[in-house]
């Protein structure tokens, strides 16, 4: 007798210590019946939920409870304000235990229940009854799951939750400036760097843009959403189209400009070559070296911009083209003025006059100094002697 006893307890111990069987919505039926019967609400509106949980089939009757000294919880939870729940629980064959909420979360334990000799086993449904007030949202529109329920050893999705459209009014007229004014900065973008666009495309946008705002005025904010969704869809293309225009425009200008300066380049060291041997040589062709790796870097990073354009990064490939294009035009500059040094030295026979001025000044000064008296002494010398011929004549 005491070993059956025993063996009774380690039974039930076992069956305990295994848990609940894990619950999924193929478990369960749920009935969801929300008043009033409205496409939408806004904040502040009253809200009625009646959510019923019933097993999918007879089978199911005894799972959707606990086992055998270890009930199942239900969860139940809402973001409606000043909630008032009536739960109740119906066991097979008896009358349901109704239990009064007013907070936000409540959590409730279903029994195991079981006469078998008697036919009564399982669950019938488990009811939360649900009113409340609608809180408000930021969105113009939103799906809000006024009602969510789950379940102990149950997946996230076994039970699915009671929803409702709440709207925003303010939202949605901050929505419709913002996408109107997005619109136009896009088109600004375009002409503001003088490049040619499909004007079509960015009337069909502002038709969207007008159609969602009739669809507002009209009270149809579910369409007015929806039309909204696909004017912000077409205006991500425009603009994308907008940087990819921009980003290949100054792509383009930034290569023929790379390939000029290049070429300029080349000239100018077959100028400074033909210069060898000239005082002025070393310090050109120092220059020229510091100019032609410059381009060499600015080549490089040009090659970067058009990466970014094969990686449709175009924002990025038109910030970063704007900035090469301030380090090309410096470059420009002043490759022009090496080679008009170089010229300059070319047409003077190879002697950089100016350089020669500059580094023998007082010497120069010195020789003319020298050339003026030797002129003064002569002329005075000169003078002297036509006033002795003169002088003999009278």
């Amino acid at each position: 007798m005491r070993t059956l006893i025993v063996a009774t307890i380690i039974l039930l111990l076992m069956h305990t210590a295994m848990g609940l069987e894990t619950l999924t919505s193929a478990n369960f039926s749920i009935e969801i019946k929300i008043s009033p019967e409205k496409d939408y609400f806004f904040a502040g509106d009253t809200v009625q939920v009646n959510y019923v949980i019933s097993p999918k089939s007879a089978n199911e009757k005894l799972k959707i409870g606990g086992e055998p000294g270890n009930p199942r919880s239900y969860y139940f939870r809402t973001p409606l304000l000043n909630p008032d729940w009536i739960l109740e629980i119906k066991y097979a064959g008896v009358s349901g235990v109704k239990q009064d909420f007013k907070d936000s979360s409540i959590a409730i334990e279903v029994k195991y229940y079981s006469i078998a000799e008697e036919g009564r086993e399982g669950v019938d449904y488990i009811s939360a009854n649900l009113i409340g007030k609608v809180p408000e949202t930021n969105l113009r529109l939103k799906e809000m799951s006024v009602l969510v329920a789950s379940a102990e050893e149950a997946t996230s999705d076994a039970l699915k939750p009671a929803n409702i459209r709440v709207v925003n009014k303010t939202a949605f007229i901050m929505d419709l400036s913002s996408l109107r004014v997005e619109l136009s900065n896009t088109k600004s973008k375009l002409d503001a760097e003088g490049i040619r666009y499909g004007e079509e495309e960015f009337k069909s946008a502002e038709n969207l843009l007008k159609q969602a705002e009739n669809a507002f005025n009209g009270g149809e904010y579910i369409l007015a959403d929806d039309t909204l969704k696909r004017l912000k869809e077409k205006i991500v293309n425009l603009t994308n189209l907008a940087d990819k225009l921009r980003a290949e425009e100054i792509y383009q200008k930034l290569y023929n400009s790379s390939v000029n300066l290049t070429t300029k380049l080349e000239e100018l060291q077959l100028l400074i070559q033909s210069l060898r041997g000239t005082e002025n040589f070393a310090n050109l062709s120092s220059n020229f070296a510091s100019l032609k790796a410059n381009n060499e870097l600015l080549r490089n990073n040009l090659r970067v911009v058009k990466d970014y354009i094969d990686r449709s990064e175009f924002a990025k490939a038109y910030e970063e083209g704007k900035k090469l294009e301030i380090s090309i035009n410096e470059l420009r500059e002043k490759v022009e003025k090496l080679y008009n040094e170089a010229s300059y030295t070319q047409k003077s026979g190879g002697i950089d006059i100016i350089s020669i001025v500059k580094n023998y000044s007082i010497y120069i000064f010195a020789i003319f100094l020298a050339i003026v008296l030797i002129f003064a002494i002569n002329t005075a010398i000169g003078r002297l002697k036509k006033r002795r011929k003169w002088d003999e004549l009278k």
